[in-house]
C-alpha cells in the first residue's frame, strides 16, 4: 500500500509520522489559586506563566511552511480528518495495534559514581532508579539515572512510538449494507463463524443508517466516496461544527512544486485531563513547529496531549484548491503536573539565652531559586518550618515543633509535610476562608520566623531546622548547631557543628569525619579561587547553569552566604 493511502477519502490513510515525543512540566513559582487555575488567570497580559508543560517531538518529514493559509484552517470548513469525510460508513478494525508506544522517562549519559550519589541523595521518594543504584551504585556501569527537569526534580518523560508491521488494514464498509456483509462472511466456511459476536452491533449500526436515508436504493452508485461527494455530505450535515459549508482554501500556487504531493504542514495537538483512567477532552491547537507550550494547567493535574500530524495538496494539478487532512491517528504523552523539589532550608540561625533556662531561636526565611528560559525564579513557595532536636550526635533528630502558614486555595487542597505529625507538635496562623473568596482577597497568613524553647542546664542541646513548600516537600537540614547553657558560670556556649544540607535521613552526613573532608578556616581574604578536578572523564559541569554551591560563615555573628558557581563555556580567540 502506498505510503498516504488512495485519494479515495474512505481509504484515506495518513502516516502518524512522529517518532518520540518528550515532556515535562515546569514549575516557577507559587500561587494560592494553582491547584485549580487551568485558565491561568495568574499569568495575563504580561504577567509571567507561573507553570507549563512544554512538549517537543521527532518526526520523519519535513514541514512545508503554509504560507498563505496557517491562519485559515477551521475544522470541518476547510480542514479535516479522514473520519469526517466517511460518514455513512462504519470503519471494521482488527484488534491488533497498528502502533505501540511506550512512555518512559528520558535517561541520563552520564555514568559516574558521583551523579548517582547525588541523586540518591536529592531524590524524595523511592523508585526503580534508586532501588537498582542502593544495590550497585558502583558495580555496575550499565545503571542510568533520569534526566531530571532542574524546577521540578521530575524525571522528563518520554513517548517512543513504534510501527507494528504485522497490523491489517482497517476496513470501510457502507453502514446501512455492515449485517449482510458480516452476515455472509459467517456463512464462509474458510471464517467458521469467526464474526458471530458483532452480529448485534452491526445489526444496530445498519438500521441507523437505513433510518436516516430512508431505505433509499444505492441506484447503483459505488461503494467508495470521493473527496467532492463527501464535502458535498458534509456541507448538508445538521450537525455540522461550522455554519458555513464545507469549502476548500483557493490559493495561487506560489511554484510548481508547492504542495504537488502529500506534504506536512504541521500537527494537531488535542488536550484531555486524565482523572481516574478518564479522559477528559479541554482543547484542541494547531501548530506549524515541533515543540508546544501549554500554560493552562492546574499543579497537581495530570494532562495528556494526543499529536497528529496535519498534510496538503493540491487537489489536483489544474486546481487552485487545497485539500488539508489531519491524521486520524496520533502519538500521545502523560503529564503529571506535581513537583518534588524540596525547597532551601531556613537560613541565619541565631539564638539567644532570654533567662529562665530559655534560649530564643529567630531564622530567615529562604530564598529557593529555579532557572528557567535564562532567567532565575523565587518560587516563593515556603509554607511552613520544623525546628528538631536532640542531645547527642549519636541520637536521630526529633521534631520539637511544626510551624504552619499555607494560605492554598481551596483549603480542601492544603498539602502539609508528608509526615503524619500529631496536633501537639503544630502550631499554626491559619484559618478557613470560604470557596466563594475573591482569588484578590485570599489572605497571607502570618509567618512564624522566633520561637523560644526552654532547656535544662548542663545539657547538650543539637539544634537544626527545615523548610517544608506549599507542596509538602522538605528541605534538607538548615546549618546544625549545638547549645549549652553551664549552671555554673551561666555562660552559654553555641557552636556550629555543620553546614545546611544533610538529608533528613542522614544527619550526620555533612559532619566532618569520614564522609566528608572538614571545613576550613581563614581571615584576611577577599579572593577565592575554585579548580574542577574530577576523577573521571565522564563527568563535567552543566555549561551556563549552576554547577557549584559554596557555603560561607562568619563565625562571630553566625551570619552565612551562599556562593553559587555557573561555569561558562571557554571562549576561543
Amino acid at each position: 500500500m502506498a505510503k498516504y493511502g488512495t485519494d479515495i477519502l474512505n481509504h484515506f490513510d495518513l502516516p502518524r509520522e512522529i517518532t518520540s515525543i518528550q515532556g515535562t512540566f515546569r514549575y516557577r513559582f507559587y500561587s494560592p489559586i494553582e491547584q485549580v487555575d487551568e485558565d491561568n488567570l495568574v499569568g495575563k497580559g504580561e504577567n509571567p506563566d507561573p507553570r507549563y508543560v512544554t512538549l517537543s517531538w521527532k518526526g520523519e518529514d519535513s514541514i512545508v511552511d503554509p504560507v498563505g493559509f496557517k491562519d485559515l484552517l477551521v475544522h470541518r470548513e476547510n480542514f479535516f480528518f479522514p473520519s469526517d469525510l466517511n460518514t455513512g460508513f462504519a470503519i471494521f478494525s482488527t484488534d491488533e495495534k497498528e502502533v505501540v508506544q511506550r512512555q518512559t522517562a528520558v535517561l541520563s549519559d552520564n555514568t559516574s559514581t558521583g551523579s548517582k550519589l547525588d541523586y540518591l541523595l536529592t531524590t524524595v521518594a523511592s523508585n526503580e532508579f534508586t532501588e537498582k543504584l542502593e544495590s550497585s551504585i558502583s558495580s555496575d556501569k550499565s545503571i542510568r539515572i533520569p534526566v531530571i527537569d532542574p524546577t521540578t526534580n521530575r524525571p522528563v518523560q518520554s513517548t517512543s512510538v513504534y510501527e507494528n508491521t504485522e497490523e491489517p488494514p482497517d476496513l470501510f464498509i457502507r453502514s446501512a449494507n455492515i449485517k449482510s456483509v458480516l452476515d455472509s462472511s459467517n456463512i464462509s466456511p474458510l471464517s467458521l463463524s469467526a464474526y458471530k459476536s458483532y452480529e448485534q452491533t452491526a445489526d444496530v449500526i445498519s438500521k441507523e443508517d437505513i433510518s436516516k436515508i430512508n431505505a433509499a436504493p444505492r441506484n447503483g452508485k459505488r461503494l467508495l466516496c470521493t473527496l467532492s461527494y463527501a464535502l458535498e455530505r458534509l456541507a448538508h450535515m445538521d450537525d455540522s461544527d461550522t455554519d458555513r459549508p464545507a469549502a476548500l482554501i483557493s490559493l495561487t500556487r506560489r511554484d510548481p512544486q508547492f504542495l504537488s504531493n502529500w506534504s506536512l504542514i504541521g500537527y494537531c495537538i488535542s488536550k484531555y485531563r486524565v482523572d481516574n483512567q478518564t479522559n477528559s477532552y479541554m482543547y484542541t491547537r494547531v501548530v506549524f513547529v515541533r515543540n508546544f507550550r501549554d500554560p493552562h494547567v492546574a499543579y497537581g493535574k495530570k494532562y495528556k496531549y494526543e499529536i497528529r500530524p496535519i498534510y496538503a495538496k493540491y487537489a489536483h494539478e489544474h486546481s487552485d484548491q487545497i485539500i488539508i487532512l489531519g491524521s486520524d491517528e496520533s502519538a500521545n504523552i502523560v503529564v503529571d503536573c506535581q513537583e518534588l523539589k524540596v525547597p532551601s532550608p531556613p537560613k541565619n540561625l541565631k539564638f539567644e539565652y532570654v533567662l529562665n533556662n530559655n534560649i530564643n531561636i529567630r531564622w530567615e526565611r529562604p530564598i529557593s531559586y529555579v532557572d528557567d528560559e535564562n532567567q532565575r525564579w523565587d518560587t516563593n513557595d515556603i509554607k511552613g518550618y520544623q525546628i528538631f532536636l536532640r542531645n547527642s550526635l549519636h541520637e536521630p533528630y526529633r521534631l520539637y515543633k511544626y510551624f504552619t502558614f499555607n494560605n492554598t486555595y481551596p483549603r480542601s487542597a492544603v498539602m502539609y509535610s508528608n509526615e503524619l505529625i500529631a496536633d501537639e507538635y503544630i502550631i499554626t496562623s491559619e484559618f478557613d476562608f470560604p470557596d466563594s473568596i475573591d482569588f484578590n482577597e485570599i489572605p497571607n497568613f502570618y509567618e512564624y520566623k522566633e520561637y523560644t524553647v526552654e532547656i535544662r542546664p548542663n545539657t547538650d542541646y543539637y539544634f537544626a531546622m527545615c523548610s517544608i513548600d506549599a507542596h509538602g516537600n522538605s528541605s534538607n537540614y538548615s546549618s546544625q548547631y549545638k547549645v549549652r547553657r553551664d549552671n555554673v558560670t551561666g555562660q552559654v556556649d553555641i557552636q556550629s557543628v555543620c553546614p545546611e544540607g544533610a538529608p533528613k535521613q542522614y544527619p550526620n552526613l555533612l559532619i566532618p569525619g569520614k564522609l566528608v573532608q572538614p571545613s576550613f578556616k581563614s581571615s584576611g581574604y577577599k579572593y577565592l579561587d575554585v579548580y574542577f578536578n574530577p576523577d573521571t572523564q565522564l563527568s563535567a559541569p552543566n555549561l551556563g547553569e549552576p554547577a557549584l554551591n559554596i557555603q560561607m560563615y562568619e563565625l562571630e555573628t553566625q551570619i552565612e552566604k551562599n556562593i553559587t558557581v555557573t561555569v561558562k563555556e571557554k571562549e576561543t580567540e
